[in-house]
């Protein structure tokens, strides 16, 4: 089928460019108009070029595919179609999968109709009415995903197919909503059937130079964080963000800046936090679109220059423990604990508070700390915060000295008792977690729960495992300490690059440590 090309025309009320190109009449009844109209989203002549070419490629791609009629698919075909709609439910869902509509009636339907599960029982006084309607709803109740997916590629296939992929799409959406109602209850292992789906099996009539690149906002995402070796914790963080852009955006060149100021309006329309929409949704789509522009997979960034207005929020308070709260809580590390505990998390309730006071490090850095990261270097003992253990905030381990008053408490003693490994939580019980859902993150969580419901810092204007980090660098302003030996040992990037020359010694350091004053957690009093 040849195609006459076509050039951008302007909206004669808007001046927006636009893409517009008469359907072949064989193709008009499929496609359902005579004309395909797509708005290009800019005034620019030269960006209309390029995006033109765009939206062609695309719009001739599903015709010939319309073109080529009716396709007859094998099992392996439909089974990779479920696939591809099994994975858009859980990457649209996974982040909140307490929120998918339907919820537990649609997943009890589904197991009514797939495998028996559950039951289905005809009431009111018209049972042959509701058995038809049953009957109906088990037929079509999947098929809008199988209709949008099919539109989407051009795809045509008649009764028979369909049937075959209405058999394979009900059982992965009912595998989809089996999966979420278990994260949903907090069990966030991964489905082990995942992988049960084939690929590279369904026809493909696309140029060659169409297939060079993937284009689908999620495949260019994950080509990201690999190339760009993103922290696990924020690909599961972002990953969600893109998969809901590719469901109204199926190919990354679409993506205009027009489209996500809607798409960040209607976020803040939603209620969410403009602060979070801005450092979350945007964020994740500017670095992506950034990467896709020095890798040639876009010319420019569509989410450069967005903007959303913060406004600046009145701090009432502190943003770290004050004397007492700080007090309060390292008093409440020195009662005996429940029984009940497992003896990691009596050890963490005991300890983690302390190291933080005393080092400024966060808490998932003490979180996740290892009998062989406590050294003995030239007579000084130190804490060894790496990346071999979990994570550091700029990937680089550093080294911090033990303040005298932890050795005087038994810290050492502690860890010479200790089995190898981990300090504060037991490997063999993890339940198959990935590094976003690291062990040592469910430490500080546990400690965040212990210090607002136990110990009774309930002031919501602080994070309870965060505050330590601003009260040590209020506590080492007061006595003194080396402004450039008190980033070092938090882990903050130098203040400029003459800091960033030359090492900290450990003695340096410790020099340093040592000049933060005794905290009496015995009394009211702090040393400070």
């Amino acid at each position: 089928m040849v195609l006459p090309m076509a050039r951008p025309t302007r909206d004669p009320k808007t001046g927006i460019f636009r893409f517009r190109k008469r359907v072949p009449e064989c193709l008009q009844a499929l496609v359902g108009k005579t004309e395909e109209k797509v708005s290009l989203g800019t005034r620019d002549p030269e960006e209309a070029k390029r995006l033109h070419a765009e939206v062609a490629l695309k719009v001739e791609a599903r015709w010939r595919q319309l073109a080529a009629g009716q396709q007859k698919l094998s099992h392996r075909q439909a089974e990779e179609i479920a696939g591809n709609i099994y994975r858009a439910m859980m990457a649209i869902h996974e982040e909140d999968p307490d929120q998918v509509p339907g919820g537990i009636g649609f997943l009890m339907l589904d197991q009514a109709f797939v495998n028996g599960k559950s039951k289905i029982i005809p009431m009111g006084t018209a049972p042959e009415k509701t058995r038809a309607w049953i009957e109906k709803l088990r037929l079509t109740r999947n098929d809008r995903f199988t209709s949008r997916w099919l539109a989407d590629k051009g795809l045509l296939v008649d009764d028979d197919n369909r049937a075959k992929i209405r058999t394979a799409v009900d059982r992965a959406v009912l595998q989809a909503r089996e999966q979420l109602d278990r994260m949903a209850k907090g069990d966030y292992r991964p489905d082990p059937d995942a992988n049960r789906f084939p690929s590279d099996s369904l026809p493909d009539v696309r140029k060659p130079e169409e297939t060079k690149f993937s284009y689908a906002p999620l495949d260019i995402f994950d080509l990201y964080a690999k190339r760009s070796h993103l922290n696990p914790k924020t690909v599961k963080k972002w990953r969600p963000y893109i998969a809901r852009v590719q469901s109204e955006i199926a190919d990354l060149r679409e993506l205009t800046t027009e489209w996500i100021i809607d798409w960040r309006d209607s976020l803040l329309d939603q209620g969410l936090d403009p602060k979070y929409v801005r450092e979350s949704h945007i964020a994740a789509l500017r670095a992506m679109c950034g990467w896709a522009v020095d890798n040639k997979r876009l010319t420019i960034n569509p989410a450069s220059g967005i903007k959303t207005v913060v406004r600046k929020q009145k701090r009432l308070r502190p943003q770290g423990y004050t004397d007492e709260e700080a007090t309060l809580i390292l008093r409440a590390t020195l009662k005996p604990q429940s029984a009940r505990l497992g003896h990691n998390h009596r050890m963490a309730r005991r300890w983690i508070p302390w190291l933080c006071a005393y080092t400024g490090a966060r808490v998932g850095e003490m979180g996740q700390l290892r009998k062989q990261d406590i050294q003995k270097v030239d007579d000084i003992w130190l804490i060894w915060i790496t990346p071999e253990a979990g994570t550091t905030k700029d990937g680089h381990a550093r080294n911090v000295p033990i303040h005298p008053h932890l050795i005087d408490q038994g810290f050492l003693e502690f860890v010479s008792t200790a089995k190898p490994g981990p300090l504060f939580y037991d490997p063999s019980l993890s339940r198959g977690g990935t590094d976003a859902n690291a062990q040592y993150r469910k430490v500080g969580e546990r400690l965040a729960n212990w210090v607002r419901n136990e110990v009774g810092i309930t002031d919501t204007e602080i994070q309870p495992n965060h505050a330590w980090r601003h009260r040590f660098t209020t506590v080492s302003r007061r006595v003194d300490m080396n402004p450039g030996a008190r980033q070092y040992m938090q882990g903050h990037a130098p203040a400029n690059v003459g800091e960033d020359y030359g090492d900290f010694e450990h003695k340096t350091l410790f020099r340093e440590i040592s000049k933060l004053p005794i905290i009496d957690a015995q009394t009211s009093r702090t040393g400070c």
